[in-house]
């Protein structure tokens, strides 16, 4: 079970394209386990890092921000839908970039750990994510 398997594989970044990237504060995942929101958000920093991003714990006028939200809805069948939003916002708030993924996994592998699920997961929506920052983040407050 994988969510977000249609996404491609990223090109790994040259060292000079890593070093002007703008810096990004991940914030803690909500809406799953408390066990597997501590899983992706783990995995998710550790796929940015993988994919160039460079990622700061604290929030600066230049940082831009991810925040990981999961919904899950109703068990049918044995199978539950899972839906992770991975909104990045600039330091006023304001959304520069959106991934979506969604899936039916088996309602067991999600119960509460995630597991390799959280891996999978992050590594597709990492190579998005990853895309989405700017090499050098200019706030604007049009």
């Amino acid at each position: 079970p994988k969510l977000g398997k249609n996404v491609a594989a990223a090109r790994p970044l040259k060292p000079e394209q890593k070093k002007q990237r703008a810096m990004v504060q991940v914030v803690p995942v909500t809406g799953a386990s408390a066990q597997a929101n501590i899983e992706l958000t783990r995995a998710i920093k550790r796929a940015l890092r993988s994919n160039g991003a460079r990622l700061t714990d604290k929030s600066t006028p230049s940082s831009l921000k991810l925040v990981g939200t999961v919904t899950m809805g109703p068990i049918s069948q044995g199978q539950r839908m899972i839906e992770i939003n991975w909104n990045l916002n600039n330091a006023l708030g304001k959304r520069i970039g959106l991934v979506q993924q969604k899936n039916r996994v088996k309602a067991t592998l999600v119960a509460n750990s995630w597991g390799q699920i959280a891996v999978v997961a992050t590594q597709a929506a990492a190579v998005d994510i990853a895309g989405v920052i700017p090499s050098g983040t200019r706030i604007s407050q049009r």
